[in-house]
């Protein structure tokens, strides 16, 4: 899979280019929400972190931002540091090449402020959903926000369903949730009401499945999937 070129794709695609712009608007929204001082963020399966990148550019909270974006693409971890340093934030972002899915990737710095799992739940098996989110619930601090989304195409809405009933489950609340002005994605957030929880499997907090099975993925090179 051509990682890079896929993300290529959010300077063509009017559906994936709506996507960052809804996440930009969360991530504004949950740093105004938390508290006074420094405060951490981390990125699950973070591409070349424009999501992150933009809507820091912009925050008067950018100087109390300490960022870990974890990658597994080389090219794209290279091409987001440059961006991170073009906007002036190379001292708050730090990429990571490593596996998103291991959590030896955020050791050290887990819990955050903030977690972005942007692209990640509609590239893994439905009977996953559970573990991915408990494994959200380690990596978020108590009070901690979880943005998230899901494309809503091919029983990407009844996926999305059972997302929000497991953050539910994990003692998560919703704060906020949007879908994309041509309806192709949902982008939410969640806030962590519970204390620190430990991952179900800290070695593998969940399998990304690699390849063009859904919606988020099916945007592959142009090609638009079936609405569902």
């Amino acid at each position: 899979m051509d990682w890079t070129a896929w993300h290529d794709q959010y300077d063509t695609s009017l559906a994936l280019m709506a996507r960052p712009r809804e996440v930009r608007a969360l991530i504004a929204r949950c740093l105004d929400a938390c508290p006074p001082g420094p405060l951490r963020v981390i990125s699950v399966c973070a591409g070349d972190g424009r999501d992150l990148i933009g809507a820091l550019a912009a925050h008067p909270r950018a100087a109390d931002v300490e960022a870990r974006l974890v990658e597994g693409d080389a090219q794209l971890v290279e091409r987001g540091r440059a961006a991170a340093d073009d906007a002036g934030l190379a001292e708050r972002i730090g990429f990571v090449l490593a596996d998103a899915a291991r959590g030896a990737s955020y050791e050290g710095f887990a819990p955050a402020a903030i977690v972005l799992a942007c692209g990640v739940f509609g590239n893994i098996r439905l009977d996953d959903t559970e573990r991915l989110v408990a494994s959200l619930g380690w990596l978020a601090a108590p009070d901690g926000f979880v943005i998230w989304t899901r494309g809503l195409g091919r029983g990407g809405a009844a996926h999305a369903r059972r997302i929000r009933e497991a953050f539910r489950a994990h003692a998560f609340d919703e704060v906020a949730a949007t879908t994309t002005a041509d309806g192709v994605f949902l982008v939410a957030a969640f806030r962590h009401r519970a204390p620190g929880q430990p991952p179900p499997d800290r070695d593998r907090l969940f399998e990304f499945v690699r390849g063009p099975k859904d919606l988020e993925m099916g945007l592959v090179f142009g090609r638009r999937p079936r609405r569902g």
